[in-house]
């Protein structure tokens, strides 16, 4: 591991002096100008290398690449030795149709790319990978399906070693960190991202202090998002990493590990850097300031919705890539353009529709935790202010929409859904109510993949137009999505599924507790969004060995631009606000008659007693 610790800059020089004669040969293709890819051609076919010239490289410079099979489809030969521990035993045949099947976002970004392109990506000899709050670690996962996709097509390509990763525990456990070792046991688990400009850091592996790795090609992290979500109730201001609550560590988790990160890549010099958080206008300039000023990297800010990559999920978020300016091949722009045409590609094959979300659901089984003791009973509710904001709400709805009572809507929900009885009062009344309303409008919500968040309130929409049917909203952390057809609320697999991971049903990840896949389900990335961005990054992106003959290219920062589509523009969205169509706007502040009308609603209800019994 030692080796690995030195400086990045005499490995690169290096790798320039040995490199072998037949890889060589090849590498001077990157010199040719681009050429369009050949529709007759087999995916990765190359007449100047043959198989025995992959064998001859893994036993002379260890590129740990297996022997390739004349036949892709040969099931037997398919190597999944990326995925490692649980994964690395997993019935070849599942994870192969896994990959194929679910993952075809790799087959369109292959497809994508051109000759100059594919011949850069078998010239990497090595993918050291590493990031920090890693989650779920989609990134890694992204790469594991694309490389293995390659392999399967006869490509030769090289092997990711697993650096590094860093977690916190979350506040109800270790969950997230016996995630990670479970999925894909990294080389070093350290035990914070909080680690700044040091140069070691606690491995909780073997409880020792190791060096930080230097020589990394793709870092990717993700900060805490806490001070700047509108979803936290004690949100703080971002600052920068030269702040004076930063350096003295008195500010808040969003700002410290941001600025971790950042001392990371100022520090170490990863090749390639992905940075992803909420969309907000702080994180992007903090983090694109802090990258300008270090210099040495073109970087590009991209705005991703999930769905634009046919991930049946509406997810928003910023992506920020960063590139060592003297190894890219290709300005940022014209990467970014092409992340576009793929985006389109994916949409134009395989859509968001119900059937996508439909195949994720059929293809893990449902395993749901018991019930909590206070689910099995009647559930409680003390007096007190959110109690009767629901309760007003509720009863407004119920008044000016002319619905039927709240103890015919429970029961009927329970009819249809018999599992809601586990849920509390003020979520089965919320089905009830958005049931009713989508059935006055000729929509059975019962024939259709509609997936509502009964976490939120009645002031946030549900959808009920059937062309929406299948799409997941945002997932996040404990929220409870309740998909409408099959009656029961999706399990923390089927939502790693939906974001692209492979979570086999016979792997000890998939028995881990419901709860904690939920949740981490709730903090990960997508994956087809980050692979893509990977896939192209490695492809426009030139090994050490190959710097003399790249094209030199000044630092440049593309602007911030959106990739998905801009609105729901074209969708019946005016039933979905059950507020709206009761007549207050969400926007409205509740005026001091509107609270008097809460209270004498929870009077009536609630009567005198400080606990009562909702059913």
């Amino acid at each position: 591991m030692q080796g690995l610790h030195e400086g990045g800059a005499a490995c690169d020089s290096a790798d320039a002096e040995t490199v072998p004669a037949d890889v060589s040969l090849r590498m001077q293709r990157l010199c040719v100008a681009n050429e369009p890819t050949d529709a007759e051609t087999p995916a990765g076919a190359d007449p100047s290398v043959c198989s025995d010239d992959v064998i001859s490289l893994d036993t002379e410079y260890g590129l740990g690449l297996d022997r390739i099979g004349s036949s892709a489809g040969d099931e037997s030969l398919f190597d999944t030795d990326y995925l490692r521990d649980q994964i690395h035993a997993l019935n070849q045949t599942e994870f192969l149709e896994h990959v194929t099947c679910n993952s075809h976002w790799a087959t369109i970004v292959y497809g994508a790319l051109n000759s100059l392109q594919r011949a850069n990506l078998e010239c990497h000899r090595k993918i050291q990978y590493g990031d920090d709050c890693s989650g779920a670690r989609a990134p890694y996962e992204a790469l594991c399906q694309f490389v293995t996709l390659l392999r399967h097509k006869g490509i030769p390509m090289v092997p990711i070693e697993d650096m590094f990763a860093s977690e916190c525990p979350g506040c109800e456990g270790d969950g997230p960190r016996t995630f990670i070792n479970m999925q894909c046991r990294p080389n070093i688990m350290f035990e914070s991202v909080h680690r700044g400009a040091s140069t070691c850091g606690t491995d909780l592996h073997t409880q020792k202090h190791v060096d930080i790795p230097t020589n990394i090609m793709v870092y990717a992290a993700g900060w805490v998002c806490r001070d700047v979500s509108t979803m936290s109730n004690s949100r703080k201001e971002l600052l920068p990493g030269n702040h004076a609550k930063v350096r003295n560590g008195n500010a808040g988790a969003s700002s410290q590990t941001l600025d971790s990160s950042m001392q990371y890549i100022k520090r170490h010099r990863p090749t390639i850097a992905v940075l992803e958080n909420i969309v907000n206008k702080r994180n992007i300039s903090i983090a694109r300031q802090a990258l300008k000023t270090m210099g040495g990297y073109s970087t590009c800010v991209l705005l991703i919705d999930s769905r634009t990559f046919s991930v049946p999920m509406s997810r928003r978020r910023m992506f920020i890539l960063a590139v060592r300016t003297h190894m890219l091949l290709v300005p940022l722009g014209d990467l970014v353009s092409q992340l576009k045409d793929i985006a389109t590609q994916l949409n134009d094959i395989a859509p968001v529709s119900e059937t996508s979300l439909s195949k994720v659901l059929d293809a893990v089984p449902h395993r749901m935790s018991s019930p909590s003791k206070r689910c099995t009973e009647a559930p409680l509710m003390r007096r007190g202010k959110k109690c009767c904001q629901w309760r007003w709400h509720h009863n407004h709805i119920q008044r000016v929409c002319d619905l039927p009572a709240r103890t015919m809507i429970v029961n009927k929900v329970k009819e249809h859904s018999p599992m809601a009885s586990w849920l509390p009062l003020r979520q089965q009344e919320l089905i009830g109510l958005h049931w009713e309303i989508a059935l006055r409008h000729g929509v059975n919500p019962g024939d259709h993949h509609f997936v509502w968040d009964l976490t939120n309130s009645a002031t946030f929409g549900c959808v009920k137009d059937p062309r929406l049917a299948g799409v997941v909203p945002c997932a996040l952390r404990g929220h409870c999505l309740w998909d409408t057809k099959i009656g029961r609320q999706l399990s923390g697999p089927e939502l790693m599924r939906v974001h692209g991971f492979c979570l086999p049903q016979h792997s000890a990840v998939a028995e881990l507790p419901n709860n904690i896949i939920r949740k981490l389900a709730g903090d990960t990335i997508s994956v087809p969004v980050v692979g893509c961005i990977l896939a192209l990054a490695l492809a426009n992106t030139a090994p050490a060995a190959l710097l003399a003959h790249a094209n030199f290219i000044a630092e440049h920062h593309v602007p911030s631009c959106w990739i998905g589509p801009s609105s729901w523009r074209g969708f019946d969205r005016t039933r979905d606000n059950l507020m709206a169509l009761a007549g207050l706007s969400d926007n409205k502040a509740r005026t001091s008659r509107t609270k008097r009308l809460e209270r004498a609603s929870a009077k009536r209800h609630l009567g005198k007693n400080v606990v009562i019994s909702l059913e």
